[in-house]
């Protein structure tokens, strides 16, 4: 993936968490340089929601070999399984991951400057030999927005769905997850399709996203991996979105 896409991708997270509490494309204000976004009120949001399938996640305790991260500027915490990798600009962990694998350092370098834009995200991405062996590191990337004022899930779920059905161009699956340590999520699932290299040749990709609201901050917890591994994966995916907590209240 060539960084240019790379900077689709992740700058099109923010936009549709940003959309969501604007009510429409054109109201979304854009986030400047050092700062976060800030959301205006939602009074042309009048979304009628219509009630999704729910699906019951029982909490569980953190598996074996697992690592909680505590990301406390950001207000939450999350297990990350074995293989995954917490990614922050900077660091020698960081320099280390972008001279090890040279192939990933266009969207090592997307995620630099995504950091130093002062957008409000965190990654994690798989390193090991195992997980770069087709090509693409599954990942996990999680978005915060803050919003001018506190919305129901499905008030907010409501736009932030409409707007990623629209920006993703296919048919999204749509179910509520409950029984999160977070609270309950609405749980996106969709295929996704991007250049890689100097070709840009298609990789067919599939993407999970678990979306929160807490208080005045909307959470988009966006899981992805090869098309061909999804069946793998989905279930490590459902158990990281339940290790998702609210912290440092």
């Amino acid at each position: 993936m060539n960084q240019h896409q790379n900077r689709i991708l992740f700058t099109a997270i923010l936009m549709w968490l940003t959309i969501l509490a604007c009510g429409s494309e054109s109201a979304a204000p854009a986030a400047t340089n050092g700062s976060q976004a800030t959301l205006p009120p939602a009074a042309t949001l009048t979304p009628t929601p219509e009630p999704s399938p729910t699906a019951t996640l029982a909490p569980i305790p953190l598996p074996e070999g697992w690592l909680r991260i505590e990301v406390a500027d950001k207000g939450f915490a999350i297990g990350l399984p074995p293989g995954l990798q917490q990614l922050v600009p900077d660091t020698a962990e960081f320099q280390a991951a972008h001279d090890a694998h040279p192939p990933l350092a266009p969207m090592l370098d997307a995620i630099a400057e995504d950091f130093a834009s002062g957008a409000d995200l965190y990654f994690a991405l798989e390193l090991s030999d195992e997980g770069l062996a087709d090509g693409y590191p599954t990942n996990i990337v999680i978005a915060r927005v803050e919003m001018a004022e506190p919305r129901s899930l499905d008030v907010a779920a409501s736009g932030y769905g409409a707007a990623l059905q629209k920006h993703v161009g296919v048919v999204i699956g749509q179910e509520r997850i409950t029984f999160l340590p977070a609270g309950d999520a609405e749980k996106y699932s969709y295929p996704n399709t991007v250049g890689i290299g100097p070709q840009s040749q298609a990789l067919d990709l599939s993407v999970r996203q678990y979306f929160l609201v807490h208080g005045k901050f909307a959470y988009a917890i966006i899981c992805t991996s090869l098309l061909s591994d999804i069946n793998v994966f989905e279930p490590l995916f459902d158990q990281v979105a339940q290790t998702f907590e609210f912290i440092g209240e």
